[in-house]
């Protein structure tokens, strides 16, 4: 059922923490039925029937032989004499954890021990383990629904735990009656047959919704996102990766995740799938004077410029330079503006030599 889907059940129902967060210590002490018997399901208890199984009038043990069903305790209690319970006192393999609540009795030390086995397990499987943890993690309900997709080798294994805290007769099932059994979604997409629209839908909103929060909250990633989306070509791309390399992780685990995940567009964008987040190699393009004039050299050595054209010499020397082509008319200029020659020499290395701008495409006038 849709609505008490699993983000609903162990989100919103069990508060997210469910059983995993409740139990990931080793202590299981699991007796069952729940932890530990009470004295209404033991037979001593029962058998003496506390007031009411003595005076021998009725015969019967009063309400306290079984577990509330008929106060006559197989016939151990009848007899009057006694009032000794026998061994019909037993309550029928323990008793329910059940709280009036489902949250609660779901999150309850008895589920819990009752289901010590079947988290283990799903503990031991990392999809199992990822999956939960997606779930979790997510805002909304088609984000819960892409997880199972992503983790299909937990589904099975998360299901089985679940049902038990939730479904078992001896667990929750009365309280959580409405949610059970817990099945997983019928895997669905946001395909509509084009990439970019598909992308931009809602849909694939919802599902990719934990990427996008996480560059949503990195300024670099949302810092590299405008700038990309204001180029027109590669070089200024390349800038752009230079200038805000620490949001380059996250904002490509996004854009994955919109056009690649098989809830949101991997049909429709299986040409360009995977997208992986590029390697940065500064502003090269194949050219030297070409990078060395680009934006994206002038942005990452934004320092060094700043320093040059507050030095008049410099860009009196710099504007020298721009009028020669021989060794001899670049001496005339550092003669003529010596004063220019450190912040000049220190831009140029910045925006020829470094790494992060043309290193490679400059590699011989570097060397």
């Amino acid at each position: 059922m849709r609505a008490w889907s699993l983000i609903s059940v162990l989100s919103v129902v069990a508060g997210a923490g469910l059983v995993m967060g409740a139990c990931s210590s080793d202590d299981t002490n699991t007796s069952v039925g729940g932890g530990s018997t009470t004295s209404s399901g033991t037979g001593n208890a029962g058998g003496q029937g506390g007031d009411g199984a003595s005076g021998g009038s009725s015969g019967t043990a009063g309400g306290g032989a079984v577990g509330g069903s008929s106060g006559t305790a197989g016939g151990g209690a009848a007899g009057g004499s006694s009032g000794t319970g026998g061994a019909g006192g037993a309550g029928g393999g323990g008793t329910p954890c059940e709280s009036s609540d489902c949250a609660t009795c779901m999150l309850s030390q008895c589920a819990t021990d009752y289901c010590a086995a079947e988290i283990q397990v799903c503990q031991a499987n990392q999809d199992c383990a990822d999956l939960y943890g997606c779930i979790t993690a997510c805002p909304n309900q088609t984000c819960a629904d892409g997880c199972h997709q992503l983790y299909p080798g937990g589904v099975t294994d998360l299901y089985a735990m679940t049902n038990c805290a939730a479904c078992d007769s001896m667990t929750c099932a009365q309280d959580c009656a409405p949610a059970c059994p817990l099945t997983a979604p019928t895997p669905t997409s946001c395909d509509v047959a084009n990439c970019d629209t598909c992308t931009a839908s809602q849909c694939a909103l919802d599902t990719c919704a934990l990427p996008l929060q996480i560059c949503q909250a990195n300024v670099n990633c949302t810092a590299l996102y405008n700038c990309i989306t204001g180029c027109t070509d590669q070089i200024c791309e390349n800038s752009c990766h230079v200038q805000h390399q620490d949001g380059i992780v996250d904002l490509y685990a996004a854009y994955d995740c919109l056009a690649c995940h098989p809830a949101a567009c991997s049909q429709d964008c299986s040409s360009i799938c995977p997208i992986t987040a590029p390697t940065v190699v500064g502003c090269n393009v194949g050219d030297c004077t070409t990078c060395a004039n680009s934006q994206c050299a002038a942005a990452v050595c934004a320092t060094e410029v700043a320093t040059c054209q507050a030095n008049q010499a410099c860009v009196n020397l710099y504007q020298c330079y721009q009028n020669c082509s021989t060794p001899g008319c670049f001496n005339v200029c550092d003669n003529l503006f010596p004063a220019g020659l450190t912040d000049l020499n220190a831009m140029y290395a910045c925006m020829m030599c470094s790494p992060t701008t043309c290193s490679i495409d400059c590699a011989t006038s570097c060397n």
